[in-house]
């Protein structure tokens, strides 16, 4: 019988954390679809004479970082393995900070302006960029 059917299942109950993840991913991000593409939060924020990109999670935690010609980058690595940030070949100025382990960091000055794409060389697959502006 069809109402035997719901009782059944309404004896059914999945445990509290499934079933808030659940609720969660049915809600969708909160964004609304209409608003067209997300920029980056340093594309539009306004460049600074020096900036730190923390590394956790074998991720850089900004994808993209913005500071003036001439200005300084630090890279704080917070992950329990050794990570590097090494420039694309194309970026406008080459650098490397060399093996980074826990706790540890380097600065990097970056004078000429342009975009630079860098990677960890441990983990490939770790990626960011810098943007030098005038």
């Amino acid at each position: 019988m069809p109402g035997e059917l719901v009782t059944r299942v309404s004896r059914f109950s999945l445990p509290a954390p499934v079933t808030c993840l659940a609720l969660a991913a049915g809600c969708g991000s909160g964004s609304d679809e209409k608003a067209g593409p997300q920029k980056d939060a340093a594309s539009s924020a306004p460049a600074e004479q020096a900036a730190k990109v923390d590394i956790a999670k074998f991720e850089f935690a900004s994808k993209t970082t913005r500071v003036k010609a001439g200005g300084m980058v630090a890279w704080a690595n917070q992950d329990k393995a050794p990570h590097t940030a090494k420039s694309e070949p194309s970026a406008p100025g080459k650098f490397d900070t060399g093996t980074l382990d826990k706790g540890k960091q380097k600065q990097v000055r970056l004078d000429k302006p342009g975009r630079y794409k860098y990677f960890c060389a441990f983990h490939r697959f770790m990626e960011g960029e810098v943007e030098v502006v005038q």
